[in-house]
C-alpha cells in the first residue's frame, strides 16, 4: 500500500469531519487508505481501511464504479458526475438508492505516476428525489400514474424525428370510454377514479412494451405505437378494446365499459405531433358516432365534406336570420271523399351556391349547430300562419301537419312553443297535427306520455310517422295518445305485387283502426297502390301520385281546382 505524502495526509485530516465525503483508494484493486465520516455514513460501513472497493462494498459490482476508477487512472483525467444513482445495502439488508454528486481525481506521485484516486462529493438524494418527484408530477397523471398529455406530445415529437430518418410508420390512437360520464355520476368520483386506474392498468398491460400509454383528460387515453403497420396497429387497438371491455368489479358487482378508438398514421395523416393528434381526434369522433366499441381511422374522415358541413351551419344561421328558407306543402287525400283534407309542411332550403340542400342534411346541420329549436319554431309558425290564411279563403276543413325532430321534442318547452304559435297566428288547435317518429317517443317514454297528453288536451292531433321502422311495440303504442298512424313508404314499395308486403300493410291498417286511429299511407306513387289501399280501408294517402311537396301558391291552386 503506497504511503501518502505529509501534505495530503494533513489535508485529509482537515476533511475528516467535513460535511462532504472524501475517500482515497490506491492500488490495482482500489484499496481504501482513507475515508472520512461522511463517506462512512453514505455507504453505511464503518470498517473500510485496508479493504478493496469490492471487498468493502460488494453491491457496487455491476454499477460501473470500478470501471470509472480504472478509466481515471489510465487517462489521468478527473471524472465529474451529478446526481449519479448508487445502490447500497441498508442495515436491514435491503438495497436503497442514493444520489450523489462526486468527482474522481487521479493522484500522482512526484514522477507523475498514478498512485490512486481521490473521491470527493456530497449526498444529494433529498434534492434529487424532490426534483424528480416534481418532474414526475408535471409529466404524469395524478390519478392513473400514466404519462400525461404534455409528456405524450413530447414523446410523439421525438418519435417523429426518429421515424423521419428511418422512414418508419407511427400510429397515434385516441381511445375514449363510452358513456363513462354517466357511470361516474352513478357510482361517484372516487369509485370512478378507481375504475380509471383499473382501465389504465389494462391498457398498459395489453399495449405491451414499446407503446406509450397516456391519459389526456377525463376518460380519454392516448397511445403511441411505433414501427407497426396500420393493419397491425388496428388489431392491437382491437385487443385493447377487448381488454377494457372485460367486467370491472365495483362493490361486489360487475360493470361493463366499452370504448371507441380513432387512429392516425404518420406520415400519411400528418407530419407533426399536432397534426397527428388532430387527425386521431377526428377519427375518434367518427368512431363515437358509429357506436360503442368502434374503431375508425383518419382515412374514414372526408375533411372536405367535414369542413363544408361546418360551413353549412354558418350559412343556415344566416339564412334563418334573412328569411331565406321556405316551407313547401304536400297534400293528403281522403280515400272516401277523394279530396285534399290535409297537408304536410316540409322545410326547404336553396343554398345560393350549392343549390337545394337535402332535408336530412338540413335537419342534421340544424341539430348539430343548436339551431333546431329556432328552425322548428319558424316552420311551425309559418305553417300555422299559412293554414290560417287558407282558412280565410274558405278551406276551413283543412289540417296542417308539422314534423318534430328528436332534439326539438327533447327541448322540454314544446308545449309552450306550440301554444304561442297558435295564439300568435290565430289558428285553432284542431287544425294542427304534430308528427313524431317512434324513435323520438322511445327516448323518454314517461316524458313523451306526459307531453303528448298535454298537447292532446289542447285539441291538437298527434301522428306517429314512419310506423313500422322503429320499435313498433303495441304495449308502448297503447300508452301514447296517438290519433293517426302513418305507414312508412318502405312498406309500399312492393304493394300490391308482393303478397307478404300487402299482408303487412293490411295488418297495420287493421291494428290502427282497432286502436281508434286513422291510418295514412305515405309514399304512394301509382294508381295500383292507391286502389289497393282504398280496398284495404286505408283512410288517407300521401305521395307523388297525388303531388310532390309544392310552395303554398301552387298548393292553393290545387285546392282551387277541387
Amino acid at each position: 500500500m503506497p504511503s501518502l505524502c505529509p501534505t495530503l495526509t494533513a489535508a485529509l485530516k482537515w476533511f475528516e469531519h467535513a460535511p462532504g465525503f472524501v475517500a482515497v483508494l490506491t492500488g490495482p484493486d482500489f484499496t481504501f487508505v482513507h475515508a472520512n465520516d461522511a463517506y462512512k455514513r453514505l455507504v453505511g460501513c464503518e470498517v473500510l481501511i485496508g479493504l478493496s472497493l469490492l471487498e468493502a462494498l460488494p453491491d457496487l459490482a455491476g454499477q460501473g464504479f470500478l470501471e470509472l476508477l480504472q478509466d481515471v487512472v489510465e487517462r489521468g483525467e478527473p471524472y465529474l458526475a451529478h446526481g449519479r444513482e448508487v445502490r447500497l445495502r441498508a442495515p436491514d439488508g435491503s438495497l436503497v438508492c442514493r444520489y450523489v454528486d462526486f468527482v474522481f481525481q487521479p493522484m500522482l506521485d512526484a514522477s507523475g505516476a498514478s498512485i490512486g484516486v481521490l473521491a470527493q462529493g456530497s449526498d444529494v438524494s433529498l434534492e434529487t428525489m424532490s426534483q424528480r418527484g416534481l418532474q414526475h408530477s408535471l409529466t404524469h397523471d395524478l390519478v392513473t400514474g400514466l404519462p400525461n398529455y404534455a409528456l405524450f406530445r413530447d414523446r410523439l415529437q421525438q418519435a417523429i424525428l426518429i421515424a423521419a430518418h428511418g422512414r418508419r410508420t407511427l400510429i397515434v390512437a385516441a381511445i375514449d370510454l363510452d358513456r363513462f360520464k354517466r357511470l361516474n355520476a352513478c357510482i361517484g368520483h372516487s369509485a370512478g377514479d378507481r375504475v380509471l386506474c383499473d382501465i389504465a392498468g389494462r391498457l398498459a398491460a395489453a399495449a405491451g412494451p414499446g407503446v406509450t400509454v397516456a391519459r389526456e383528460n377525463g376518460d380519454k387515453f392516448l397511445l403511441l405505437i411505433e414501427a407497426d403497420p396500420q393493419s397491425g396497429a388496428a388489431k392491437r387497438v382491437q385487443a385493447l378494446i377487448a381488454a377494457v371491455s372485460e367486467p370491472i368489479e365495483n362493490e361486489g358487482k360487475a360493470l361493463h365499459i366499452s370504448c371507441s378508438a380513432g387512429l392516425a398514421v404518420y406520415p400519411a395523416d400528418g407530419e407533426t405531433a399536432d397534426a397527428l393528434l388532430y387527425a386521431s381526434d377526428r377519427a375518434l369522433l367518427r368512431a363515437k358516432e358509429a357506436g360503442p366499441g368502434t374503431v375508425r381511422t383518419n382515412f374514414d374522415v372526408n375533411n372536405v365534406v367535414e369542413l363544408e358541413y361546418f360551413q353549412l351551419g354558418a350559412a343556415l344561421r344566416a339564412a334563418l336570420d334573412r328569411g331565406e328558407l321556405a316551407v313547401h306543402y304536400q297534400p293528403k287525400v281522403d280515400l272516401v271523399s277523394r279530396k285534399i283534407n290535409g297537408v304536410e309542411a316540409l322545410v326547404r332550403w336553396t343554398h345560393p351556391i350549392k343549390g337545394a340542400i337535402s332535408p336530412a342534411t338540413l335537419i342534421g346541420v340544424a341539430e348539430d349547430c343548436g339551431l333546431i329549436g329556432q328552425l322548428g319554431d319558424w316552420v311551425l309558425r309559418t305553417a300555422c300562419a299559412q293554414m290560417q290564411a287558407w282558412r280565410g279563403m274558405g278551406y276551413g276543413d283543412l289540417r296542417v301537419a308539422v314534423n318534430l325532430s328528436a332534439r326539438q321534442f327533447a327541448m322540454r318547452d314544446l308545449e309552450d312553443s306550440v301554444v304561442r304559435a297558435l295564439a300568435d297566428t290565430g289558428l285553432p288547435p284542431e287544425c294542427l297535427d304534430l308528427e313524431l317518429t317512434e324513435s323520438v317517443l322511445m327516448v323518454d317514454v314517461d316524458y313523451a306520455v306526459e307531453c303528448l297528453g298535454a298537447l292532446k288536451r289542447r285539441g291538437i292531433s298527434l301522428s306517429l310517422d314512419d310506423f313500422g321502422t322503429g320499435y313498433s311495440s303495441l304495449a308502448y303504442l297503447q300508452r301514447f295518445p296517438i290519433d293517426v298512424l302513418k305507414i312508412d313508404r318502405s312498406f309500399l314499395d312492393k304493394v300490391p305485387e308482393a303478397g307478404d308486403a300487402s299482408a303487412i300493410v293490411e295488418a297495420i291498417i287493421t291494428m290502427g283502426h282497432s286502436l281508434g286511429m286513422r291510418v295514412v299511407a305515405e309514399g304512394v306513387e301509382s294508381e295500383e297502390q292507391c286502389g289497393f289501399l282504398s280496398n284495404s280501408m286505408c283512410d288517407e294517402i300521401q305521395g307523388y301520385w297525388v303531388s310532390r311537396p309544392v310552395p303554398a301558391a301552387q298548393l292553393g291552386a290545387l285546392l282551387a281546382r277541387e
